[in-house]
């Protein structure tokens, strides 16, 4: 794929949840985040949306959006695979990503990565960290 061809990343936000407005489809991200605190592990974390913006591709593309875990030799967490039609390069395609119920094993620095025909396009770390009761999360 030459490097003209290849998607442009926008945006990559972690978050509880997108809505999208039913007449604008414009979206509202809820509660953002770059952590998550548990008291013990493994740990599950009710729900998180990956909300992801991307612009420049050409025809349909093969995409992917995982978790690694980065402290622990990039484990794969969660993914999820799927492809997007891009109908011209100069629109932006908006994509959120809801995962319910994420068991995190251990603690430790995690990533999202999103791909597009195998090549990573954007990324974003987060923490995952064990706090003890009555500790400030």
């Amino acid at each position: 794929m030459a490097a003209l061809d290849k998607p442009i990343g926008i945006a990559l936000i972690i978050c509880d949840r997108v809505i999208t407005d039913a007449v604008t489809q414009e979206k509202t991200l809820v509660s953002t985040f770059n952590q998550i605190s548990a008291p013990s592990f493994p740990c599950v974390h009710p729900r998180m949306t990956i909300f992801v913006s991307v612009t420049n591709g050409r025809g349909t593309t093969d995409a992917a959006i995982k978790c690694v875990n980065e402290s622990d030799e990039s484990e794969t967490v969660f993914g999820m695979k799927g492809v997007i039609p891009f109908t011209d390069p100069n629109h932006v395609v908006e994509m959120s990503f809801q995962f319910n119920n994420v068991t995190f094993t251990k603690p430790g620095l995690h990533c999202i990565e999103f791909l597009c025909n195998g090549e990573l396009i954007l990324q974003s770390r987060f923490k995952v960290a064990m706090v003890k009761a009555g500790e400030a999360k």
